[in-house]
Order: structure tokens, then C-alpha cells, then sequence
């Protein structure tokens, strides 16, 4: 059984920030994307920010509200208990950051993305 290309992404969040630099995920469509949590000494929510550039504005990723006879989107939010986990993101955006909802202090974050055909 093949699990085709996997490819690992990579971006630090220094003390104080709540955003990521970038992560231009190459020209590919991925069909799987994780977001790797490390442990984190407190909580924070986290969403996914995604623009059409690299040097773009970023704005938070929605989900459409599922069975539903009218369109409602809903924010994409990882809750603050979730900690040293994968978490499958949304996909079809080439250029990510990673937002958390407070700043972390005295500690620098380093978030993968793992992706996958």
C-alpha cells in the first residue's frame, strides 16, 4: 500500500506573537494536511489564517455548517485543551499561518505541518 509523498512544513512563533510567518505549502494540492501541536506549557485556542499570496492579508479559514438548507460558514478553531496532538486542518490553500488566540510568553513554538497525497 502507497501513501504517496509526505512532506513536513515547518514555522517558529517567537515570544509575545500570535501568528506564524507564513508557510507556502509549494504548488501542490494536498489531500491530507495535520497540524502538529507540540506540547504547550498553557492554553490557547488556535485558527488558521490563509490568503491567496504569500505577502497577501491573511484572514481566518471558515468551514461550511454541514446539512444545513442554508449557507453558514463557521470559524475553524482548534480548542485550548488540545495539546500534543495532529489535528487534520482544512486544504486547498497553498499559503498558511498559524494563529493563536493570546500571545505565549518567555517561549518560542515551532508548528509542522504534515502533509500528504
Amino acid at each position: 500500500m502507497s501513501y504517496g509523498v509526505v512532506k513536513t512544513y515547518q514555522s517558529t512563533m517567537t515570544s509575545g506573537l500570535t501568528l506564524t510567518s507564513a508557510f507556502d505549502l509549494s504548488s501542490r494540492a494536498w489531500s491530507s494536511i495535520y497540524f502538529d501541536i507540540p506540547s504547550m506549557a498553557s492554553g490557547t485556542d488556535f485558527y488558521i489564517q490563509g490568503a491567496a499570496a504569500l505577502t497577501g492579508t491573511y484572514r481566518r479559514v471558515k468551514h461550511p455548517f454541514i446539512n444545513a438548507p442554508y449557507v453558514e460558514t463557521n470559524t475553524f478553531v482548534i480548542g485550548s485543551l488540545c495539546t500534543n496532538r495532529l489535528v487534520l486542518i482544512p486544504t486547498g490553500l497553498r499559503y498558511l499561518k498559524i494563529e493563536q488566540s493570546t500571545a505565549m510568553t518567555d517561549t518560542a513554538s515551532t508548528f509542522n505541518l504534515i502533509c500528504s497525497d
